[in-house]
């Protein structure tokens, strides 16, 4: 003898299905969103443009108040140590201008070497597609 499930009543079924649509549209913009908005800040981030804001100067604060706290620094202590945090942040910075005019001098070579490889119609086409995918992370000027 076979049981068979319960039918579903056709306005239960698509009641569900419609509650299965919403949580997948709900779930699928909040990832698209949330990845939309992590890809604007790390272009951001990268391209140096958050200032202040930084990761390395968020840590760097975050680090000063912590050990600030947990050891109850005086005030000449914690003034101390934020000099010398701000020396670590300055050398982070300097950094990453190298690293980015470094990646920049890299990017312009390849282009220039992938150029003599195409011909003459197409390297234009290649500077603008290029362009246009490396600008935005600072990669290309």
């Amino acid at each position: 003898m076979t049981v068979s499930p319960p039918s579903l009543k056709p306005g239960r079924t698509r009641a569900l299905l419609l509650l299965l649509l919403v949580f997948l549209l709900g779930a699928a913009s909040g990832v698209g969103g949330g990845l939309l908005f992590l890809r604007s800040l790390a272009h951001r981030a990268w391209a140096g443009e958050l200032g202040e804001n930084s990761p390395v100067e968020l840590v760097a604060n975050g680090l000063e108040h912590q050990v600030s706290a947990e050891l109850e620094l005086t005030p000449e202590e914690r003034q101390a140590v934020q000099k010398e945090l701000a020396l670590t942040v300055g050398q982070f910075r300097e950094l990453r201008v190298k690293m980015r005019s470094d990646i920049r001098a890299i990017v312009e070579d390849t282009l220039t070497r992938v150029e003599t490889k195409i011909p003459e119609g197409k390297r234009a086409r290649l500077r603008e597609r290029a362009g246009a995918r490396l600008r935005p992370w600072g990669l290309m000027q």
